[in-house]
């Protein structure tokens, strides 16, 4: 049965008056308070327990342990808990690698997520994560993993926060930190700073008026939104007062493993002000797995350092230790990202020569960590050097488009280390600004743009160009013409610039010309092969045609008349293609007897046209009409000298009076006429109808 020792110390004196004892008390494991176990023992003021308790039933990992106890007045004490970690024995592991990863978000172990990975002794776990379903404020992640026998680690849980977003604060920059020691946040102090969006605290403060001992530093920045970032925080020593720095010298260390402070080791040293400790620590108790070691200095005054702790594994002894030679490499800044290398021909041991790229880290201290990777795979334990990186104004310089045509905005932007002003330049002209220069290219051709980094402290100046520079193309060429104007039931036909890659009318239309027969505006947008843009438009006008109603068809007398009416506001009138006004005047003596077409063509300012046509029936009157049997004939007609005229079919007629009438009523000749077939001369008559 899997059991552990159960310890506690509880005095009751918080929670009891008088001679009150403790009587009794229980326990529970996990959430769980419903599976409560009794305790019993002897009453007393103050209880020392200690039992075996049976955690067979609990799985491999990470639990919780709550204690509470009662007293003679039915009172019941606060919840003691503490964590501790379930492991199943197992034994005959040669080697046993993570095979494995779950991980879950806050308490929402239902919904973790588990994840075959690679078999290795140790694992890195680099990747996004979604968050976009979780609520803004802060959250747990947690993460375990899996060995190939099957048993799963303890989780490892880390604090993060989910922040709203502010698409104006992503690219913020800092104005403003303000700190604090301990928990006296109403004493913190604000100071501005340079905006910018990466800030590196640097400077001494005064921390005379605190006490001996452990305190604790915490700062936060806000941007220029007024957004405070989360806070930071550390911790820090007072250390208690001593001689003068002189003088001072280190005479022994001290190390211990683990939380087995008890069993640490001291070493006397040499005294120095400073050491390299260089030595082979016994390590073959500690169980195989992962370990910590602290090492402390001791000056000759008897004032400790702090312990400075590093991790370790210890592996399994599988076989026997032969040459074994380095193959492989790789290094880290702090924790950044991991860069790897590969040796051409092994070594036992290798002198690790290699260029790093610190031009994107500002000034300030670092942590470079290597490793090395033998012929069996195994990677060494990290090694880690400090290095300080000083200021190197540095700036890499980007454009937010590769085609540009001319009128068109462009963005550059600067990342930025180690600097505190600049200024651009642009074909000549400088701009101060910020990490950022938007402007709208006009001009045709290669832009050269530059940025002048200054670090003004160090007086460092250096300057980065946009490799090459910034290619404007120029926008095609477009001219629609003047606006169009046509009358109803016509067309037009508009054309664009020819050799375009697209063309895309407002209609749409997809080729370089287009008919219109719709009044509108109406726009063509042309790209070209680079790209490039252009538009243009034209407004087609459909005017109305004239209106024009000449009435029905007529008939006349030859002595009556009728006036016909084209409609006003017209620019022209034709009259049977003779110009004249919107009104025309016929009579029956000017047309004379029979059928006569009458059209009229007019036209209004914006030269549309109409017509309209009548027929007009002309009938000339007939005196003769009572003499019912009695025919008349003239003849020739037409006549050019001398006319006849004859009658008949009414015997008792003796003579004819004969009168030459014009149209306008005008009598030319007056005669009588005695004999039938009488010839009338007609050569002093003017040519027209009679």
């Amino acid at each position: 049965m899997k059991k552990i020792l159960l310890y506690s110390l509880l005095s009751i004196s918080s929670m009891a008056i008088g001679q009150n004892k403790i009587i009794s008390g229980e326990y529970w494991f996990d959430t769980s308070p419903d599976s409560k176990s009794a305790m019993s023992f002897s009453p007393a003021s103050e209880i020392t327990y200690s039992g075996n308790v049976d955690i067979s039933a609990l799985y491999d990992g990470l639990h919780s342990l709550h204690i509470r106890f009662v007293d003679d007045s039915a009172r019941w004490s606060s919840v003691k808990s503490s964590f501790f970690l379930k492991f199943t024995n197992y034994t005959g592991a040669v080697s046993n690698n993570i095979v494995a990863l779950e991980y879950w978000f806050d308490d929402e172990l239902d919904k973790s997520l588990v994840e075959n990975v690679s078999e290795a002794k140790e694992f890195i776990m680099s990747k996004s994560l979604d968050v976009s379903s979780l609520s803004n404020g802060l959250h747990t992640f947690h993460a375990r993993f899996k060995d190939a026998l099957g048993n799963w680690s303890s989780a490892l849980s880390r604090f993060f926060i989910v922040m709203p977003i502010n698409q104006a604060s992503q690219n913020a920059e800092l104005i403003e930190l303000e700190y604090w020691f301990d928990n006296e946040n109403d004493k913190s102090v604000v100071k501005p700073i340079a905006g910018t969006k990466e800030y590196i605290m640097s400077e001494s403060l005064d921390v005379s008026q605190f006490s001996k001992g452990l305190h604790t530093f915490h700062v936060r920045f806000k941007d220029k939104h007024s957004n405070w970032s989360s806070v930071v925080s550390r911790y820090f020593i007072i250390p208690p007062d001593y001689q003068s720095e002189t003088g001072k010298e280190l005479t022994e260390i001290e190390y211990w493993f683990d939380n087995l402070v008890g069993s640490r080791t001291m070493v006397s040293l040499t005294s120095s002000t400073e050491i390299n400790f260089i030595d082979d620590i016994d390590i073959s108790t500690l169980i195989e797995g992962l370990h910590t070691v602290h090492i402390r200095f001791k000056d000759n005054a008897g004032v400790y350092s702090s312990a400075v702790s590093k991790f370790f594994l210890v592996f399994p002894q599988t076989e026997v230790i032969t040459e074994n030679k380095i193959v492989n490499y790789r290094y880290w800044i702090n924790d950044g990202e991991i860069q790897t290398g590969s040796i051409a021909e092994p070594y036992s041991e290798i002198v690790f020569i290699d260029s790093l790229d610190m031009r994107l880290n500002p000034a300030g201290d670092y942590y470079v960590h290597f490793q090395f990777k033998d012929e069996k795979g195994n990677w060494s334990s990290p090694v880690t050097k400090e290095i300080n990186k000083l200021s190197y104004p540095y700036a890499i310089l980007e454009s937010n488009k590769d085609v540009i045509c001319a009128g068109d905005d462009v963005l550059i932007t600067a990342k930025l280390v180690d600097v505190d002003s600049l200024v651009w330049t642009l074909n000549g002209a400088d701009y101060a600004g910020t990490d950022s220069l938007e402007q709208n290219l006009y001009t045709s051709g290669l832009n050269n743009i530059s940025l002048l980094a200054m670090d003004t402290v160090n007086k460092i100046n250096l300057i980065y160009i946009l490799e090459d520079g910034v290619n404007v193309n120029s926008k095609p060429e477009i001219e629609l013409g003047e606006n169009v104007e046509i009358c109803e039931g016509q067309t037009a036909s508009v054309s664009g610039p020819s050799g375009m890659s697209s063309y895309d009318w407002s209609n749409g239309g997809n080729s370089s010309s287009v008919i219109l027969s719709t009044e509108g505006r109406y726009y063509l947008l042309i790209k070209d092969d680079n790209a490039c843009e252009n538009t243009d438009s034209i407004d087609l006008i459909v005017r109305a045609l004239p209106v024009i109603d000449l009435g029905e068809d007529i008939s006349l007398l030859n002595n009556e008349s009728h006036i016909f009416d084209a409609g006003p506001d017209n620019s022209t009138y034709l009259w049977n293609d003779v110009v004249g006004s919107q009104t025309f005047t016929v009579t029956g003596t000017e047309l004379g007897s029979g059928d006569f077409e009458l059209i009229s063509i007019v036209e209004n300012v914006y030269g549309c046209s109409a017509s309209d046509t009548v027929i007009i029936s002309v009938q000339i009157i007939d005196h003769l009409n009572s003499f019912s049997t009695m025919q008349l004939k003239f003849y020739p007609n037409p006549v050019q000298e001398y006319m006849h005229l004859e009658w008949y079919g009414y015997k008792t007629i003796k003579s004819l009076e004969a009168s030459i009438i014009d149209m306008s009523g005008k009598t030319w000749i007056n005669r009588m006429l005695i004999e039938s077939g009488e010839e009338i001369n007609l050569k002093n008559l003017p040519i027209g109808n009679y």
